[in-house]
């Protein structure tokens, strides 16, 4: 806040983008573990010479809702808002093999992802799309559009040779049964903080 701001007895929000907000599907410890090896394997025929994400980092991003100031509040109440309108929706636990191995060249990352995505996960992201637009309204909260769904989890990250789109000698079997809202803390190196849970029924 500016002085001038300060002595007008002005309060002046603070914009700075702090946190990236997005939903994101989560892997267990299992399935962190084998889509490890599916990387390595994949990197042994096709060297990328970039930077291999831990295990711990691995996610798939199902919405991203932009960049926010520190104090979201507003934001947060309405994303956990629009997950739990999601869970009522009738979308109930669904298989997402990931299959394939490819790479973003624009951005220079890796990444395993699905053939064929199932029609679930197209109705999650959907049905959170709804929620995050009816409820913004009402709080006075807009979230831009998101970009298109293309699932994959990035596996590394400032490669010099993105892979070639091929399938995975060993598909791994990753069963979702929920998701998450996970918060980025964009000035401590995008450390990750999961801020809501919410589950799929069986």
């Amino acid at each position: 806040m500016s002085r001038q701001a300060q002595l007008a007895g002005f309060e002046v929000a603070d914009a700075t983008p702090r946190y990236s907000l997005f939903f994101a599907l989560l892997p267990d410890d299992a399935i962190r573990a084998r889509v490890d090896a599916a990387a390595t394997a994949v990197e042994a025929g096709q060297p990328h010479g970039g930077r291999r994400l831990r295990p711990h980092r691995y996610h798939l991003t199902l919405r991203w809702l932009g960049t926010l100031p520190e104090n979201c509040e507003r934001e947060l109440e309405v994303a956990r808002g629009a997950a739990e309108s999601a869970c009522t929706a009738g979308i109930g636990a669904f298989k997402l093999p990931l299959d394939i191995a490819g790479g973003f060249a624009s951005a220079r990352v890796c990444w395993l992802g699905c053939h064929t995505v199932p029609t679930a996960l197209h109705e999650l992201r959907a049905a959170l799309d709804d929620g995050l637009v009816r409820r913004g309204a009402a709080a006075g909260v807009r979230f831009g559009k998101g970009p298109a769904l293309v699932p994959h989890v990035t596996v590394a990250r400032d490669c010099r040779q993105v892979w070639t789109e091929t399938a995975i000698d060993a598909p791994v079997p990753w069963h979702v049964d929920g998701f998450a809202l996970v918060r980025s803390d964009i000035q401590r190196h995008h450390a990750h903080a999961v801020v809501g849970r919410w589950v799929l029924p069986d």
